[in-house]
């Protein structure tokens, strides 16, 4: 079982809750793991071709070191399980919609969040790219230079600067994310009826 954590993609870390106790008191291998959050792993600009999803390709890394590892630790490859809630859950329904993930997962389990809910994906993740670049003082005429700008500020001071009001989402990148998950079940593009074919071949748990 392979846990995601929440934090609406801006905060948290692996060990939220006490691992330790899911796998004494249960026959699993308990998989937990850290990705990239915030503007770390989800800073995106459709103007500039900043492509973002970094912390759902982090997630998916973590997901093949199990498929590839977990056998030596006693686990099963073949019966690997995602579970998260909140955000978490949102993200183990976005790695069960992408096509890299096929034979690698074969349940999830989301608690209390869904690719479908409003605060899950920017449609114009340009606004907080503009409201970081403007607040660091990074506003350039390209892009190698606003990232040169960036990567030289102090990390207490970026930290400042980011606003909860703005919110570094999954975005559609033409990789990971392929078609706006809102319309997802309309079955409205080829990618999101190549996405939902491949939902359907695991099994899923959803709670609110």
């Amino acid at each position: 079982m392979i846990f995601i954590h929440g934090g609406a993609f801006q905060y948290g870390y692996k060990d939220v809750y006490k691992s330790e106790v899911f796998a004494a008191v249960n026959d699993v291998i308990y998989v937990t793991i850290n990705y990239r959050l915030s503007a770390y792993g989800f800073l995106a600009s459709k103007k500039f071709g900043l492509k973002g999803n970094y912390g759902l390709w982090d997630q998916h890394m973590a997901i093949q070191w199990v498929h590839e590892n977990i056998e030596a630790f006693g686990g099963d490859p073949g019966r690997v399980t995602l579970f998260g809630e909140s955000a978490g859950a949102v993200a183990v329904m976005y790695q069960a919609l992408y096509e890299g993930n096929r034979g690698m997962v074969h349940r999830v389990i989301a608690q209390s969040g869904s690719v479908v809910s409003y605060w899950t994906y920017s449609e114009n993740p340009d606004v907080a790219f503009e409201d970081l670049i403007t607040r660091s003082d990074c506003k350039m005429n390209t892009l190698t230079e606003i990232l040169e700008c960036l990567r030289a500020l102090n990390i207490s001071d970026l930290q400042d600067i980011f606003s909860y009001e703005t919110l570094f989402l999954p975005v559609t990148d033409g990789e990971f994310v392929k078609y706006n998950p809102f319309s997802l079940f309309k079955k409205n593009t080829k990618e999101s009826a190549e996405a939902l074919r491949i939902f359907t071949d695991i099994d899923v748990i959803m709670g609110t």
